[in-house]
């Protein structure tokens, strides 16, 4: 093992990288689902309550992702975490 693959961090290839990546280029396919979804049922006649439940359900998942991020990221900078949280303690 080399320090590029024991540090995610700038390393392309790593794992963690490839996670937070596909995570973030499905939440940039969420925005544009979305609009679609929202253009093609006004454009069918589709009732406002079942866009909105669709849309519920679009939320749900793309804020799982989202969280899914946010821990990935966290997990990354354990050290910057520690540092956050001493400083917040502090004041």
């Amino acid at each position: 093992m080399n320090v590029a693959d024991s540090n995610p961090d700038g390393n392309p290839s790593s794992d963690d990288n490839q996670t937070a990546q596909q995570i973030c280029r499905q939440i940039d396919q969420f925005a544009e689902t979305l609009k679609s979804k929202v253009e093609e049922a006004a454009r069918s006649g589709d009732s406002f309550d079942s866009l909105e439940r669709e849309i519920h359900k679009m939320i749900l998942s793309v804020g799982r992702q989202a969280v899914d991020l946010f821990v990935s990221r966290r997990v990354a900078h354990p050290i910057q975490q520690v540092a956050a949280m001493t400083v917040a303690t502090a004041r």
